[in-house]
């Protein structure tokens, strides 16, 4: 995706706070759906924007994982929750979040959609379990 984002001249931070463990995902599905994420925010920050990717494994349970962008944002009337189809502003289908959230779920994970107070734009937060250690 970095080629992308450099066509588009936009900056991205990614902050990586903790040693990662070893998560119970299905890496090439999880890989897929953070990837779905990137591409969204990409088009919504449009050129010059901004996406910061936050992730952390502050305790022995959890890896939490925060994109956001400098975007519109998601309709704070209508906001997604990827259990239906939701209104592609790109001419998408509108499926793409019901995929993402189905391989977070599908793995034991949790997501959630807001508005990024910092960026002005959407944010999405995941949280997966990290596996045990006799499991590494």
């Amino acid at each position: 995706i970095r080629p992308e984002l450099s066509r588009l001249d936009q900056d991205l931070t990614i902050n990586i706070n903790d040693r990662l463990p070893k998560v119970s995902a299905g890496q090439i599905q999880l890989q897929a759906a953070i990837r779905n994420l990137l591409v969204n925010a990409s088009k919504a920050a449009g050129e010059n924007g901004v996406i910061r990717i936050n992730i952390t494994a502050p305790d022995n349970y959890f890896v939490y994982i925060t994109i956001e962008d400098s975007g519109c944002g998601f309709d704070p009337n209508s906001m997604p929750t990827g259990e239906e189809k939701s209104h592609s502003k790109t001419g998408g289908m509108g499926i793409g979040l019901m995929i993402v959230r189905r391989v977070i779920d599908d793995n034991g994970g949790k997501i959630s959609f807001q508005n990024s107070q910092d960026l002005g734009g959407a944010m999405i937060k995941i949280s997966l379990n990290i596996l045990p250690k006799s499991n590494i």
